[in-house]
């Protein structure tokens, strides 16, 4: 813990697949959350660091990357250095974080189908009848 942790919400690792995000793709978008370090300021990394972090070449982090944004996942911003210089790109998150909270209905009326299930299997059946 000393070296920092990512909040990563269950949603996003159980949906993954109804998202149609593969594995190099979720963990390009664990990378920016980890790069997520304050609210206000989206993650910056470059394509270079995403690489060296997952053990792939950049071009297949560019091809995900992309790929991401035609799912309509996440955005890019293109940024500038001072000297007028082209920089990393600025992630935005905001569509992959509200595709997972369209499914937050989802997966509670499957958790509270589980927990049904679950009650009515640790429930002796002569308790199961309907009382008078």
């Amino acid at each position: 813990m000393r070296h920092g942790y990512t909040a990563v919400p269950s949603i996003l690792i159980r949906a993954q697949s109804r998202l149609g995000i593969n594995t190099t793709q979720m963990n390009i978008i664990l990378q920016l959350l980890d790069y997520w370090i304050e609210p206000t300021r989206k993650p910056f990394p470059t394509k270079r660091d995403i690489a060296n972090r997952i053990g792939v070449a950049d071009k297949t982090v560019q091809i995900n990357i992309r790929a991401l944004e035609m799912a309509g996942l996440i955005s890019r911003e293109m940024r500038k250095t001072a000297a007028g210089d082209w920089n990393s790109n600025i992630y935005h998150l905001d569509q992959l974080i509200e595709r997972v909270r369209k499914l937050e209905p989802e997966f509670q009326r499957e958790k509270e189908e589980r927990e049904r299930l679950r009650r009515n299997l640790e429930t002796p059946i002569y308790r199961r009848r309907a009382k008078p």
